[in-house]
């Protein structure tokens, strides 16, 4: 009598067992669900405040360049304005003192004159050319240097949104996989219950 209660309670608890090993393994299953919801969460939530601080970046650029550009443009300007009011001095000193001197226009000294004058106002050209070409060049690195930052954002976005599909393509296989994987955990332990139930009916028999 005693060794058919011990059968009854051996099936018993093999089917226990079972019911334990299903319980347990849907526990882990809906644990990794969540991890991987979170991990998707926390992949978007990072996106998005890398795409703000691009933009955030894009902007203060933006706003530093610019004024950058127009002091530049400022001082360019006064630059220009100087160089010319300085050849025009020159050429306004150099008929003064060609006029002073009594020589009639012509000649050497005519000649002289007119190539400091033109030098003046080609030295003049020259400041106002260098001036405009710092211009280009600063509104170039400037166009350079926001492409760098949104071309590094739209990597990063990239690398961000890859990442989620990989987790979101996982989660997905483990939930439709989800009672697969339990049935398969659960069968794990039919061999001990029809041992089990094996043992109990050569007892009853």
């Amino acid at each position: 009598m005693a060794s058919e209660v011990a059968a009854v309670f051996d099936v018993a608890a093999a089917i226990a067992a079972m019911a334990a090993t299903g319980v347990g393994t849907e526990m882990k299953i809906n644990e990794a669900l969540s991890d991987y919801t979170n991990a998707i969460t926390d992949v978007q939530e990072r996106s998005t405040e890398s795409a703000d601080e691009a933009q955030r970046k894009i902007g203060t650029t933006r706003s530093e360049g610019i004024l950058t550009l127009r002091e530049q443009a400022a001082q360019t300007g006064f630059e220009g304005r100087m160089a010319m009011t300085a050849a025009e001095m020159a050429a306004s000193r150099e008929e003064a003192r060609l006029g002073a001197s009594g020589v009639r226009a012509k000649g050497s000294p005519l000649a002289a004159a007119q190539q400091n004058v033109d030098l003046a106002y080609a030295a003049a050209d020259r400041q106002i050319e260098s001036g405009n070409a710092q211009m280009k060049i600063g509104g170039l690195r400037l166009t350079h240097s926001l492409g760098d930052i949104s071309a590094q954002s739209t990597l990063l976005t990239s690398e961000y949104s890859r990442q989620s599909a990989e987790l979101t393509r996982k989660k997905t296989e483990l939930e439709k996989n989800k009672a697969k994987m339990i049935a398969v955990a659960v069968a794990g332990g039919l061999p001990g219950i029809a041992s089990s139930f094996y043992n109990a009916s050569k007892l009853f028999s």
